[in-house]
């Protein structure tokens, strides 16, 4: 047991000694030891480039985070406007909101049963409990899509908008 503290001790001194250097210890370059100064010097100009390339990867990935961010903000934008012009369509046709929001409710629901039955959703069984927290939830989102619908059926889509 004092052996393997010994050597454990040996080992993060050497640790320290290298990270004091500004060596990377647990880069693969770091853990050879080298005799000739050429080697050493090598390794230290890679352990640079290999934080300037961290730096520079960290900047690109933050870049694309960003775009990321953007490009799901404008396909959500796109989708929402798509529907809301779907939904002026087929108030033309069928000029009653309610019933377009049921037509819009049991395919829903009849996708949301297939996924379950076949595996594809892990869906929780119904219960009172789990209905009554769902409620306030569905007559939010009821009311909200009844009421853009009743909005659409009387404006045009850009006022909307």
């Amino acid at each position: 047991r004092e052996e393997l503290r010994k050597a454990g001790q040996e080992y993060f001194d050497k640790v320290l000694k290298q990270a004091s250097v500004g060596v990377d210890p647990f880069a693969a370059s770091a853990n050879k030891t080298t005799s000739s100064s050429k080697n050493s010097n090598r390794s230290k100009k890679t352990a640079k480039n290999n934080q300037l390339i961290d730096s520079e990867l960290q900047v690109v990935g933050t870049l694309m985070d960003k775009a990321k961010f953007f490009i799901a903000i404008t396909i959500f934008l796109c989708c929402g406007s798509t529907a809301m012009i779907f939904s002026k369509m087929s108030l033309a046709i069928l000029p009653a909101p309610a019933t377009i929001l049921l037509m819009h409710l049991v395919p829903i629901s009849v996708v949301t049963y297939l996924a379950a039955s076949l595996g594809l959703w892990d869906i929780q069984p119904l219960s009172i409990k789990g209905a009554r927290a769902a409620v306030p939830y569905a007559a939010l989102h009821s009311g909200m899509a009844l009421t853009l619908l009743l909005s659409l059926e009387h404006m045009r889509v850009e006022t909307v908008v």
